[in-house]
């Protein structure tokens, strides 16, 4: 979990392990994007780029071997990746 609030010079990996966090409040079939682990103005506060790497990281880490928690759906129509939490 993060202390310092999210900014636009938050780690890479602070920014992951938040995500990671979040998961674990998320229920059973609930379908959500990286984006909704986080609140909009955090969000907001990210570099596009940022984002991006953020992204890519997540979706490595709902591909590996480890997570039998999630799955990766679709994409939204603005190219947003889609998770479901079983």
């Amino acid at each position: 979990m993060l202390k310092a609030p999210i900014n636009s010079d938050t780690p890479l990996d602070a920014l992951s392990g938040y995500a990671r966090t979040e998961l674990t409040r998320l229920r059973t079939g609930e379908v959500f994007r990286l984006q909704d682990l986080f609140a909009g103005y955090e969000w907001n506060r990210l570099p596009v780029g940022t984002r991006t790497m953020l992204g890519r990281a997540f979706y490595a880490f709902a591909q590996s071997d480890g997570v039998t928690d999630l799955v990766i759906l679709n994409k939204t129509a603005q190219n947003q990746q889609r998770y479901r939490k079983i």
